[in-house]
């Protein structure tokens, strides 16, 4: 049964005939209740290409729904298989992407060029801390020969 937006019924909630109910509601002998309107979002969304790798909520009869069951009505067959067709090419695709290869482990020389980089930045730094170290021993020392110079006027 093919529904389309015209052939929705005015209330919320469609009962099945037998030959289109599901397989569960068929088994049990009663009667099978669906919205349509889930399921006629989810046939739009496969038109429009959007990858829907398993059923919608709301797109199972009220029975399946209560009973938390799968729904396999025959409505919507061809809308499970293009989900399962979707499901199998996004797990192709994730299969088939490559792993970026491993990082090369440093060769010796790389290793040591750092290693040189390394030392003559530490270097740097020890020759700018010193050259601080230098001036505040300058200004300390200015300073306290300010400070004599002002006791001694007293």
């Amino acid at each position: 049964m093919d529904v389309k937006e015209d052939d929705l019924p005015k209330w919320r909630w469609d009962t099945l005939s037998n030959n289109e109910r599901c397989p569960a509601c068929e088994a049990e002998n009663v009667k099978c209740h669906v919205d349509w309107k889930p399921n006629l979002l989810w046939r739009r969304a496969l038109e429009m290409g959007i990858m829907v790798t398993r059923p919608p909520p709301g797109t199972a009869c009220r029975r399946c729904q209560d009973q938390k069951l799968l729904c396999l009505l025959p409505a919507t067959r061809n809308l499970r298989l293009a989900g399962q067709l979707n499901a199998k090419a996004e797990m192709e695709a994730t299969k088939s992407k490559e792993l970026r290869p491993a990082k090369r482990a440093r060769t010796s020389d790389a290793g040591t060029e750092t290693n040189v980089q390394s030392r003559v930045l530490f270097e740097l730094i020890l020759q700018h801390l010193e050259g601080l170290t230098d001036r505040v021993s300058d200004l300390e020392g200015h300073i306290l020969k300010k400070a004599r110079l002002l006791e001694g006027d007293h």
